[in-house]
């Protein structure tokens, strides 16, 4: 038995009429639940400065929310990239099984990382969001600057 069609994002329904021709549809989705701010930061065990696995994953975070279309994580997402970034861990250090590359292809689609699955993402146009890197290197970015100021 299939699954069926997946099922049609609200705001798609709102720009395509299709509640004013089904307003029963859109009062069944009227307590959708609307995530409220920004992915954020990584998660804090990949912080640690000692351990080279959180280091990767880190990495990997970074390289993941930098990649994926302006407005599409929001704080809603955390487990989901984090989860996605453990299995890509996994894949770059051919530790992975089956299973993980069908699952992290179906984690990626969703967050619009491939030409088909992104045309069927809709966002709001934002601002984009980015992860925050390390905040010694913006140190470092900032030292190297005032050095070649003239006085």
């Amino acid at each position: 038995m299939g699954k069926g069609r997946p099922r049609k994002p609200t705001a798609l329904h709102e720009l395509s009429g299709t509640f004013d021709r089904h307003p029963e549809r859109k009062k069944e989705r009227a307590n959708e639940p609307k995530p409220d701010g920004p992915l954020g930061p990584p998660p804090a065990s990949f912080l640690s400065e000692y351990s080279p696995t959180a280091k990767a994953l880190l990495q990997i975070w970074n390289e993941l929310v930098e990649q994926v279309p302006p407005g599409v994580l929001t704080s809603a997402d955390r487990w989901h990239v984090e989860l996605a970034c453990r299995l890509m861990y996994r894949v770059r250090n051919d530790r992975a099984k089956a299973g993980d590359y069908s699952r992290l292809d179906v984690l990626l689609g969703k967050m619009g990382m491939n030409p088909a699955d992104r045309s069927k993402v809709n966002v709001v146009p934002t601002a984009p969001v980015h992860a925050p890197t390390n905040p010694f290197i913006d140190l470092v970015n900032e030292e190297s600057e005032e050095v070649g100021k003239p006085n």
